[in-house]
């Protein structure tokens, strides 16, 4: 026997309805199959849809991260070509509207009847220049120095030479070859040449080693 749940009275362990009261018996989930069946579908439907995400996002590959060293190692660095910034005998330069090769250099302690100065030699260097560019281009022996190891200067020295470079123009694709006259410390084994034909353009200067 058991006691109702609503009025007390002593009914049957397996009545489902209390025959005093008319009261339904049983737990909540037995008086209200239909809701409990609905609770139920409602829970599994999350449970299933929790699952269906934590699979999507253990198949989902994990971020890729390049660490700092990885970035240094894979990056190509660029690398500047190196400018050269000087340049020897025989040697055909190519520069922004010209074409400069030192053909020779020889030296003596005189030239017919001309002397040097005292402690120096005669520096004789032959060049060929062409003009590379679209217009005519002046040339002038006083774009030529030279350089002693000392860093001292000097313009061509006034010699009598068969083949001395005097000044003129050429036109685009013309080329001239004529010598040039330094004076410079005998035996200087540092002697260099300096071509600067447009004098306000650095960037337009070559340096030549004559030794």
């Amino acid at each position: 026997m058991k006691k109702c749940r609503s009025c007390q009275s002593e009914i049957d362990d397996k009545a489902k309805k209390c025959p005093h009261c008319k009261t339904k018996q049983g737990n909540w989930l037995q008086r209200h199959p239909i809701l409990t069946i609905i609770i139920i579908l409602f829970v599994i439907g999350i449970f299933s849809s929790q699952d269906s995400n934590k699979a999507k996002v253990a198949d989902e590959p994990a971020p890729s991260t390049i660490s700092d060293e990885t970035k240094t190692t894979d990056s190509k660095t660029e690398v500047t070509p190196e400018v050269k910034s000087e340049f020897a005998v025989g040697e055909a330069i190519q520069m922004k509207d010209y074409i400069l090769t030192v053909n020779e250099v020889t030296k003596a302690p005189s030239k017919g009847y001309s002397t040097p100065k005292s402690g120096n030699e005669y520096v004789f260097v032959n060049v060929t220049i062409q003009n590379t560019g679209d217009k005519e281009s002046p040339y002038n022996p006083f774009d030529f120095k030279i350089q002693d190891s000392n860093g001292n200067q000097t313009t061509d020295t006034f010699v009598s030479i068969d083949d001395n470079l005097s000044s003129g123009t050429l036109a685009s694709g013309g080329k001239v070859t004529g010598s040039l006259a330094f004076e410079a410390p005998k035996g200087d084994k540092g002697l260099k040449l300096i071509y600067q034909p447009n004098f306000w353009l650095d960037n337009q200067r070559i340096t030549v080693n004559l030794q």
